[in-house]
């Protein structure tokens, strides 16, 4: 019973998070602007995660390749790989959860159309399928260019993401504040959740 309250709570909040989000993303350009660019903030910040959790654990030194370049590989006893797969994974099945997960306007449209269902399913896999792409990913782009240049890589792909969607996508389309301006708003879930809300809105 404790666990049917806890997950009605997520979808709830889950619920207010797509109500604040639609409220501030009225502009058509604003939302496909951000449809795009929240994965790829996503996928910076991912990728800045595998970076921390190779750092934190020892390491394996593999012969230079090319000029100086080394690359990285993790030590086979470390737990970092499977933490960084655990979360990945994690924000993967919540992504598919919530997508699946009819909101009221979905089931309103569902009563005249229940092929939505399978549009919602099939959304809601492809979310899932992108945040656990960004493992194997994420792993080849730091063992390729190295631990440096993947934090280079990272911290751009995020700043560009983040200064496009406020800078634009807010300031000069939206003629608002995003969300994120009041974090009173915002919650630990809408955080987690970004590509699904941006996804269904």
């Amino acid at each position: 019973m404790t666990d049917n309250l806890w997950f009605a709570a997520l979808l709830r909040q889950h619920e207010q998070d797509l109500i604040l989000y639609r409220r501030a993303h009225e502009n058509f350009a604003n939302r496909a602007l951000h449809w795009i660019l929240i994965p790829c903030e996503t996928a910076g910040f991912l990728l800045m995660l595998a970076i921390v959790f190779r750092k934190l654990n020892d390491w394996e030194r593999m012969p230079p390749h090319d000029d100086d370049d080394k690359k990285s590989n993790y030590n086979s006893n470390s737990p970092g790989p499977i933490v960084f797969a655990s979360l990945a994974w994690t924000l993967g099945i919540l992504s598919l959860v919530l997508y699946v997960h009819d909101d009221d306007d979905h089931n309103e449209r569902n009563k005249d159309d229940p092929s939505n269902t399978f549009h919602s399913l099939g959304w809601g896999i492809l979310a899932c399928a992108f945040h656990v792409s960004l493992v194997p990913i994420c792993n080849d782009i730091i063992r390729t260019v190295g631990m440096a240049r993947s934090a280079l890589l990272a911290g751009l792909v995020w700043t560009l993401a983040w200064g496009l969607q406020v800078g634009v996508g807010h300031y000069c389309w939206e003629k608002n504040q995003p969300n994120v301006a009041n974090l009173d708003e915002v919650s630990y879930l809408a955080m987690l959740s970004s590509v699904v809300i941006a996804w269904k809105s």
